[in-house]
């Protein structure tokens, strides 16, 4: 399940905060992606820090009615390249 995974933003992404949440800019395939909303964007920035995405969307305060829609974007910049699983140290 998506919730269970360890991901991190994939290094080749640049996250840059804007009004409106932040631009994520990918060096490698050149795709931009709009974050528009500033939970999202704080999700995003906190996934390294935790074990799983259910872990980021808890210590970020996520409600649970709105999980489904941050799960869709998540899952969006997963297919996008944008993030990945987390990667062996």
């Amino acid at each position: 399940m998506l919730i269970d995974r360890a991901l991190e933003l994939h290094p080749q992404v640049a996250l840059r905060r804007e009004p409106f949440g932040a631009l994520a800019y990918h060096y490698g395939n050149r795709r931009l992606l709009f974050l528009r909303h500033r939970d999202l964007v704080a999700v995003v920035e906190s996934l390294a820090s935790h074990a799983t995405l259910v872990g980021a969307f808890d210590a970020c305060d996520i409600a649970t009615s709105r999980r489904p829609a941050f799960e869709a974007a998540i899952e969006s910049m997963i297919e996008s390249s944008m993030l990945r699983d987390r990667q062996a140290a």
